[in-house]
Order: structure tokens, then sequence, then C-alpha cells
């Protein structure tokens, strides 16, 4: 069995449900440097790093992050046949004179995308010490090779294994309909999301305020008091109906929200590829996107959506819209993206860098 180190935020449903689950017991024991205090019984030894916490003791409590990170990382990494880090944070690139040829750097989009020039510096060093890179969306593998075209011939792209795809399609038949129209706005309660901007453009439509019911889920991302209580009036001066979710779903209940629901409105700033937008595109329901998302992957499969170019044009697009013309996209997932298929690609990454 050959001995595993990830790294990153072990809480990330990302890592937690849709990476380890699957890879776990495949000739592989998994180890976790986690960013934040984590239980688990998935791991065979957990190591947690003190979580930096946003107040007026930041800078401190970043340096003090930063410093038990390195010096950790410098201890562990070695004994491992396969060191995994899960998006870049910029004390990776103090650990890189340790690198073995047996790291694997897996970049998850804003890494990239939102980093000034001196963090995309540390990442292209630190991608010139990685034996192998993943991402989950060719269009923003085309963006990481005109950044660093040196990493051409390391880079795959190809999603993580999405648990809820296999539990929405398993539970398929089990979808209900209703006599409102059910929209969930964003996925999580990050700024990004764009909520004040989505709700005021459903606000603005003509949509029967009777028939409407309104989803936001805000159970998890960076944002502040403030801005929750904003979001919150704001649907509540839309005069429907609504849910504000704020603790974190179950399995049932999230699979219940991907497949109950007739519009998904996703109308964030950056993504590679949405784990909730394709979880609802298995559900053949309404997707709604920024054509500024880069979702060329998906077009290409055959799998239909509605894009907008700004979110002032979603008024429009919801007044046109016939609720009823439900997309048949369940297929083409299942065969892109159930976690089975995906696998092998994952455990090929993994014997590539031994």
């Amino acid at each position: 069995m050959k001995k595993v180190l990830i790294v990153g935020d072990g809480k990330s449903a990302i890592i937690d449900k849709n990476f380890i689950d699957y890879l776990n017991n495949k000739n592989y024991i998994f180890d976790i440097l986690s960013f934040k205090e984590i239980t688990s019984n998935k791991y065979n030894k957990i190591y947690s790093i003190p979580q930096v916490i946003n107040n007026k003791f930041y800078w401190f409590n970043f340096l003090r992050f930063l410093f038990a990170f390195v010096l950790k990382g410098i201890r562990i990494i070695r004994k491992y046949d396969i060191v995994h880090f899960h998006m870049f944070y910029p004390g990776i690139f103090f650990l890189t004179p340790f690198f073995k040829k047996n790291v694997v750097l897996t970049l998850w989009g804003s890494d990239v995308l939102k980093s000034n020039k001196l963090k995309k510096k540390l990442l292209g060093y630190t991608l010139k010490r990685v034996n192998r890179i993943t991402c989950t969306n060719p269009s923003f593998l085309k963006k990481v090779v005109e950044y660093y075209p040196f990493v051409s011939n390391k880079i795959d792209a190809f999603p993580y294994m999405l648990k809820y795809i296999e539990l929405v399609n398993s539970s398929y038949l089990n979808k209900t309909y209703s006599n409102k129209t059910r929209i969930v706005v964003g996925s999580n309660s990050n700024f990004a999301q764009n909520h004040l901007e989505v709700l005021k453009a459903i606000k603005e439509s003509n949509l029967d305020v009777n028939n409407l019911h309104l989803i936001i889920p805000l159970s998890y991302g960076r944002c502040s008091v403030e801005h929750k209580l904003k979001i919150t009036n704001l649907v509540k001066s839309i005069n429907c109906t609504y849910d504000i979710i704020y603790k974190r779903l179950n399995d049932k209940e999230l699979t219940n929200l991907r497949l109950n629901c007739e519009v998904f409105i996703n109308l964030q700033d950056t993504d590679q590829l949405s784990g909730a937008m394709l979880e609802t595109l298995c559900a053949d329901n309404i997707v709604i996107t920024g054509s500024w998302l880069n979702y060329d992957v998906l077009k290409t499969s055959g799998i239909f959506f509605y894009e907008i170019n700004k979110i002032s044009d979603l008024t429009s697009l919801l007044n046109s819209m016939n609720f009823n013309n439900r997309p048949n996209n369940r297929k083409i997932i299942v065969r892109d993206y159930l976690p089975k298929n995906v696998l092998k690609k994952w455990i090929k990454v993994y014997e590539e860098a031994l």
C-alpha cells in the first residue's frame, strides 16, 4: 500500500466527499495535513494547522499559520510516496526545496484566476517542482498553460468524483413536482456568488410571486453577518415564499435539493466546474449561468444550459422562460461525470506521480 499525504482544507466537501471516499482502499493509505481542525476515520493520521481567524490580529494569525504549516510540512512530506496539494497556497512555495518527484498539485481556479503578481510568481516556481498538475476544466487548463507554458506536458483536466451525481442519478425516479417555480440562487454564502445582484434581477422580473419559491444556500463560505442580513432582507422584499439554508445539509437533503428545484442560478465571478451545477444538470433541471465562466467542455459534450452575458440580463431571460421545458442532460452527465467513470483517471495520475 502506498502512503499518500493530502494537504488542504479537510472540511472541504471536495476533498472529504468527492475524493477520499473513492480513492481510499484503492492501494493507497491516506494521511492529511489539514488547514482546519477535523475529526475523521477516513485517514490513517491527521495533522492540523491553526486556522487563520479574520479579526484585528489577522496578520499575526496568518504568520502563525504559515510558520506552523511550513514547519510541519518540512518534517513530514518526505515520509510519503505521494504528496497531493489540493489548491495552491503561498506557503507551499516554501516547501518546494523539500519536494521529491512525487508531488501532485490540484488547482481549484481561484488560486490562479484571483492571484496577484506575487502569488502568480510563487505559483510558477512551485509548478516547476511538482510532478503532476490537475484541474477540472479544459478551458481553465488552457489559461494555466498560457500563464505557464512549461506545464503543458504534465497537466490534465478532469473532475473530482462527485458523490451527489451518483446519488442524484440513483434517486432520479424520486423527483417531485410543485405548483410553484422553485429557484435555487447560488451554492454557498461567498460574496462571489453575487446573491444581491441576482435577487435584484429576480425582483425586477415579471415572475408571479405567488407561484415563486426561492431557496438560498448559505451554509458555508466566507460571508459577513451584515451581508447575510442584506440577502435576507432582499429576499423578504420579493414577497414570495423562501428558504434560506444556514445548516449543512446531509446527503439526503442535498440530493433532494438538486432533484426538486426547477431552476439553479449559477452566476458567480469565477469557477472551473461547479459541482452543484453538474448535479442539477444530472437531475434534468434548468441551469442559468454566465458566459464569462467558460463552460465550453459542457457545450462540447452536448449539455444544454442557459447563458447570459451579464447579471442584469437575467430579468429578461426569466420573463421569457418556459419553466416546463426541461433539458435532457442526465445521460451525458452520467457518462462523463459518474464517479466510477472518473476514478480511473485519478488512479493514473497517482501512478504517474510515483
